[in-house]
């Protein structure tokens, strides 16, 4: 593994030898290995590419924006972002390579701005600065045809600029995580987050400086983690047209809203936080607001099979003896739900033998006759002037004396139904 310094202002590819007194003047002139160390100077700006060595050849490459007044030229300058690659007519990044402090702007309209793509990558941009171009999209892809590729793309407190209209666009397979990182620009975009056929995680993202538009575009299957990201006044949770069929994976946003909140999107409806509906006594923030979930189906779920869900409520529960769990529910009027329209799913560890076990109150098969649940009438529902309120009990068998890790899961299956859950299960 060998440094490399590179600089536009003070070096020059004829004579370079890639030291400090010698430096290349372009990325595309160094004859880097995998595993190099690339020292930029922070002043340096050349219309190149980023292409890095195999990943399955080795470690990625590192380039470091630096302070080139400081240092002796042996790997010892100062830390300094800065370092352009500035680009017309399209840039792509690929390969295995890591950047720190680097800045990437592409300057002509409608070209690309691309990371990843038909290329196994490893890509990690540290306290970058992106800037993809007037009306062109900031796109992470994986294999664009028959051909498999992998990747890794990751984004940690970089700046993304954006003009008005685009979005950032995970595609084809690609995995992408965006941590700490912040949106510069007002882009207006129905739709910031499309997530094609790929997986996308956030944690963190500022989107202060978004006045309209919305955080997600639905139109294509995909994953999606959003967490810790405050949605800014103005701007919507889902793009319009709304919940779309092709949705099925689903997104879960944690967080985003400064009190905290929780969305669970998918083709099958919505799962939000409500601070307006509550069981008295039930689920509460820390600052002593009362919540609950509220499950919004879409037309297209089907009693007894296809179902609205969400993970409400996670345990360690001693199971050396049984532990019968009880989840509250409610609607505003309506019928009284059955077991084909509502169900809990219990997912834990059996101390015994670390096997994950799964219990589900539905019936085996949706041909089944339906049960309906008991009708409840001590709790008290804020919120609900008509209320049908029930609950559901579902009881973890004897196992021997250990941590079961356990996970309380609801679903709704009535189809354009709203429902109110208290995420507090209690054990009775």
């Amino acid at each position: 593994m060998a440094t490399y310094y590179l600089s536009s202002v003070n070096g020059n590819d004829a004579t370079a030898d890639g030291t400090k007194s010698l430096p290349y003047a372009t990325f595309g002139a160094i004859p880097f290995t995998n595993g190099d160390l690339i020292l930029i100077d922070s002043n340096h700006n050349t219309p190149e590419n980023l292409i890095g060595p195999a990943i399955t050849a080795g470690a990625p490459i590192q380039l470091v924006s630096i302070d080139w007044n400081s240092g002796t030229g042996n790997a010892d300058e100062n830390y300094l972002s800065g370092a352009w690659f500035n680009k017309s007519g399209g840039f792509v990044c690929r390969g295995g390579i890591y950047t720190y402090g680097v800045r990437i702007k592409q300057t002509s309209g409608s070209y690309w701005c691309e990371f990843g793509k038909d290329v196994d990558s490893d890509i990690r941009i540290i306290g970058g600065d992106i800037s993809p171009g007037a009306s062109t999209n900031l796109r992470i892809v994986g294999p664009s045809g028959t051909t498999f590729y992998t990747n890794r793309i990751i984004f940690e407190g970089t700046s993304i600029n954006l003009s008005t209209g685009t979005a950032i666009e995970i595609e084809w397979g690609a995995h992408c995580h965006m941590i700490g990182c912040s949106l510069s620009s007002d882009p207006g975009t129905d739709g910031l987050l499309r997530i094609y056929e790929g997986t996308l995680y956030v944690d963190g993202m500022n989107l202060s400086n978004m006045t309209s538009g919305a955080l997600l575009d639905l139109s294509k299957n995909a994953k999606l983690q959003v967490r810790n990201t405050p949605i800014p006044t103005g701007v919507s949770l889902i793009a319009t047209g709304g919940i779309s069929a092709s949705y099925l994976v689903g997104g879960e946003l944690l967080y985003i809203s400064p009190e905290g909140s929780l969305d669970y999107v998918s083709a099958e409806g919505q799962v939000g936080t409500s601070k307006t509906v509550y069981r008295n006594g039930g689920a509460t923030l820390s600052n002593g607001s009362n919540i609950s979930f509220m499950f919004v189906t879409e037309a297209r779920t089907v009693t007894g099979v296809k179902s609205l869900y969400v993970s409400v409520d996670k345990r360690i529960l001693d199971i050396s003896t049984s532990k019968t769990l009880r989840v509250y529910f409610a609607q505003e009027g309506g019928t009284p739900l059955t077991d084909q329209e509502l169900w809990v799913d219990v997912r834990y560890r059996k101390p015994s033998n670390g096997l994950g076990t799964q219990l589900v109150t539905r019936p085996a098969a949706p041909h089944l006759p339906a049960t309906t649940y008991p009708v409840d009438n001590v709790s008290t529902w804020t919120g609900l002037t008509n209320s049908t309120q029930q609950y559901v009990d579902i009881t973890i068998p004897a196992d021997v004396a250990g941590e079961a890790h356990t996970e309380i899961v609801v679903h709704v299956a009535k189809p354009s139904t709203t429902v109110y859950v208290d995420p507090s299960v209690e054990i009775v």
